[in-house]
Protein backbone atom coordinates (compact mmCIF):
# COMPACT_ATOMS: atom_id res chain seq x y z
CA UNK A 1 0.00 0.00 0.00
CA UNK A 2 1.53 3.34 -1.04
CA UNK A 3 1.46 6.51 1.09
CA UNK A 4 -1.53 8.01 -0.75
CA UNK A 5 -3.59 4.84 -0.34
CA UNK A 6 -2.60 4.55 3.33
CA UNK A 7 -3.59 8.17 3.99
CA UNK A 8 -6.94 7.69 2.25
CA UNK A 9 -7.48 4.47 4.21
CA UNK A 10 -6.70 6.20 7.53
CA UNK A 11 -8.85 9.20 6.53
CA UNK A 12 -11.84 6.99 5.72
CA UNK A 13 -11.54 5.24 9.08
CA UNK A 14 -11.32 8.60 10.90
CA UNK A 15 -14.33 9.96 9.01
CA UNK A 16 -16.42 6.91 9.92
CA UNK A 17 -15.31 7.16 13.56
CA UNK A 18 -16.30 10.84 13.68
CA UNK A 19 -19.70 10.03 12.18
CA UNK A 20 -20.29 7.30 14.79
CA UNK A 21 -19.37 9.67 17.64
CA UNK A 22 -21.57 12.46 16.21
CA UNK A 23 -24.48 10.00 16.10
CA UNK A 24 -23.90 9.03 19.73
CA UNK A 25 -22.33 5.70 18.82
CA UNK A 26 -18.94 6.30 20.43
CA UNK A 27 -18.88 2.67 21.60
CA UNK A 28 -18.29 1.63 17.99
CA UNK A 29 -14.58 1.65 17.28
CA UNK A 30 -13.15 1.86 13.79
CA UNK A 31 -9.79 0.26 13.03
CA UNK A 32 -7.97 0.54 9.71
CA UNK A 33 -6.32 -2.74 8.78
CA UNK A 34 -4.95 -4.65 5.80
CA UNK A 35 -6.15 -8.06 4.66
CA UNK A 36 -3.70 -9.68 2.20
CA UNK A 37 -2.59 -6.27 1.01
CA UNK A 38 -6.14 -4.94 0.60
CA UNK A 39 -7.12 -1.99 2.81
CA UNK A 40 -10.07 -2.79 5.08
CA UNK A 41 -11.81 -1.03 7.94
CA UNK A 42 -12.84 -3.20 10.86
CA UNK A 43 -15.66 -2.29 13.20
CA UNK A 44 -15.73 -3.44 16.78
CA UNK A 45 -18.27 -5.98 17.91
CA UNK A 46 -21.39 -4.17 19.05
CA UNK A 47 -24.03 -4.91 21.60
CA UNK A 48 -27.68 -5.44 20.56
CA UNK A 49 -28.71 -1.94 21.71
CA UNK A 50 -26.07 -0.31 19.50
CA UNK A 51 -27.11 -2.51 16.56
CA UNK A 52 -30.72 -1.37 16.98
CA UNK A 53 -29.57 2.27 17.09
CA UNK A 54 -27.47 1.87 13.93
CA UNK A 55 -30.49 0.32 12.14
CA UNK A 56 -32.74 3.17 13.36
CA UNK A 57 -30.31 5.80 12.07
CA UNK A 58 -30.08 4.11 8.68
CA UNK A 59 -33.88 3.91 8.41
CA UNK A 60 -34.16 7.56 9.42
CA UNK A 61 -31.70 8.52 6.68
CA UNK A 62 -33.89 6.67 4.15
CA UNK A 63 -37.17 8.22 5.34
CA UNK A 64 -37.20 10.94 2.67
CA UNK A 65 -36.67 8.42 -0.11
CA UNK A 66 -39.40 6.12 1.25
CA UNK A 67 -41.84 9.06 1.51
CA UNK A 68 -41.20 10.07 -2.10
CA UNK A 69 -41.56 6.44 -3.25
CA UNK A 70 -44.87 6.10 -1.36
CA UNK A 71 -46.18 9.36 -2.84
CA UNK A 72 -45.08 8.28 -6.31
CA UNK A 73 -46.88 4.95 -5.84
CA UNK A 74 -50.07 6.85 -4.91
CA UNK A 75 -49.73 9.11 -7.95
CA UNK A 76 -49.26 6.11 -10.24
CA UNK A 77 -52.34 4.46 -8.72
CA UNK A 78 -54.35 7.69 -9.17
CA UNK A 79 -53.53 7.49 -12.89
CA UNK A 80 -54.41 3.77 -13.02
CA UNK A 81 -50.80 2.76 -13.63
CA UNK A 82 -49.85 -0.60 -12.20
CA UNK A 83 -46.18 -0.52 -11.20
CA UNK A 84 -45.84 -3.41 -8.74
CA UNK A 85 -42.03 -3.29 -8.43
CA UNK A 86 -41.82 0.31 -7.16
CA UNK A 87 -39.67 0.58 -4.04
CA UNK A 88 -36.44 1.87 -2.54
CA UNK A 89 -33.05 0.47 -3.46
CA UNK A 90 -29.66 1.96 -2.50
CA UNK A 91 -31.35 5.21 -1.37
CA UNK A 92 -32.91 5.61 -4.83
CA UNK A 93 -36.46 5.08 -6.04
CA UNK A 94 -36.66 1.88 -8.04
CA UNK A 95 -39.56 1.77 -10.48
CA UNK A 96 -38.64 -1.65 -11.80
CA UNK A 97 -40.62 -3.49 -14.47
CA UNK A 98 -43.26 -1.52 -16.37
CA UNK A 99 -45.63 -3.19 -18.81
CA UNK A 100 -45.67 -1.72 -22.32
CA UNK A 101 -49.22 -0.32 -21.98
CA UNK A 102 -48.31 1.31 -18.62
CA UNK A 103 -45.08 2.73 -20.09
CA UNK A 104 -46.98 4.14 -23.05
CA UNK A 105 -49.60 5.71 -20.77
CA UNK A 106 -46.86 7.16 -18.53
CA UNK A 107 -45.18 8.68 -21.60
CA UNK A 108 -48.47 10.40 -22.49
CA UNK A 109 -48.88 11.66 -18.92
CA UNK A 110 -45.39 13.12 -19.20
CA UNK A 111 -46.33 15.13 -22.28
CA UNK A 112 -45.67 12.81 -25.18
CA UNK A 113 -48.39 13.20 -27.83
CA UNK A 114 -51.00 10.51 -28.32
CA UNK A 115 -50.21 8.04 -31.04
CA UNK A 116 -52.67 6.60 -33.52
CA UNK A 117 -54.54 3.99 -31.42
CA UNK A 118 -54.78 1.56 -34.34
CA UNK A 119 -51.09 1.59 -35.13
CA UNK A 120 -48.72 -1.07 -33.90
CA UNK A 121 -45.99 0.27 -31.70
CA UNK A 122 -42.89 -1.60 -30.62
CA UNK A 123 -41.22 -1.72 -27.25
CA UNK A 124 -38.25 0.34 -28.47
CA UNK A 125 -40.58 3.13 -29.64
CA UNK A 126 -42.36 3.15 -26.28
CA UNK A 127 -39.01 3.23 -24.49
CA UNK A 128 -37.92 6.21 -26.60
CA UNK A 129 -41.20 8.03 -25.94
CA UNK A 130 -40.89 7.39 -22.20
CA UNK A 131 -37.28 8.64 -22.11
CA UNK A 132 -38.28 11.80 -23.97
CA UNK A 133 -41.29 12.46 -21.74
CA UNK A 134 -39.23 11.82 -18.60
CA UNK A 135 -36.52 14.22 -19.78
CA UNK A 136 -39.08 16.89 -20.58
CA UNK A 137 -40.93 16.52 -17.27
CA UNK A 138 -37.99 16.08 -14.89
CA UNK A 139 -34.90 17.36 -16.67
CA UNK A 140 -33.30 14.00 -15.84
CA UNK A 141 -32.27 10.94 -17.77
CA UNK A 142 -34.29 7.75 -17.51
CA UNK A 143 -32.14 4.68 -17.97
CA UNK A 144 -33.81 1.55 -19.21
CA UNK A 145 -32.06 -1.66 -18.21
CA UNK A 146 -33.94 -4.04 -20.47
CA UNK A 147 -36.51 -3.77 -23.23
CA UNK A 148 -38.62 -6.90 -23.50
CA UNK A 149 -40.54 -6.75 -26.76
CA UNK A 150 -43.47 -9.22 -26.92
CA UNK A 151 -42.36 -10.25 -30.40
CA UNK A 152 -39.13 -11.67 -28.95
CA UNK A 153 -39.86 -12.41 -25.27
CA UNK A 154 -42.44 -14.82 -23.95
CA UNK A 155 -42.32 -13.52 -20.36
CA UNK A 156 -43.44 -10.18 -18.97
CA UNK A 157 -43.10 -7.92 -21.99
CA UNK A 158 -42.21 -4.41 -20.94
CA UNK A 159 -39.41 -2.17 -19.80
CA UNK A 160 -37.10 -2.64 -16.83
CA UNK A 161 -36.23 0.81 -15.56
CA UNK A 162 -33.13 1.66 -13.53
CA UNK A 163 -33.55 3.35 -10.16
CA UNK A 164 -33.75 7.15 -10.14
CA UNK A 165 -32.44 9.50 -7.49
CA UNK A 166 -34.88 11.00 -5.01
CA UNK A 167 -34.79 14.46 -6.64
CA UNK A 168 -35.73 13.07 -10.07
CA UNK A 169 -38.45 11.00 -8.38
CA UNK A 170 -39.81 14.14 -6.71
CA UNK A 171 -39.87 15.98 -10.07
CA UNK A 172 -41.63 12.98 -11.64
CA UNK A 173 -44.18 13.10 -8.82
CA UNK A 174 -44.79 16.80 -9.43
CA UNK A 175 -45.26 16.18 -13.17
CA UNK A 176 -47.83 13.46 -12.44
CA UNK A 177 -49.66 15.56 -9.85
CA UNK A 178 -49.68 18.89 -11.69
CA UNK A 179 -49.21 17.91 -15.32
CA UNK A 180 -46.03 17.74 -17.34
Amino acid sequence: MNDTTAAAHQGAACELGHAFRAAGLGALSVVPMTDRGTPKIALSAIDPETAVEVARLIRKALTRTHKVADSLRSAFEAHDLDLPDLGVENNKVSIGHVSLPAADRLARLLGEPDRDPGSAIGAQTIADRLRTGFKRATGGVLRIEDIEDPRYHRGRAGLSLKAIDVNAARRLLMALQFGA
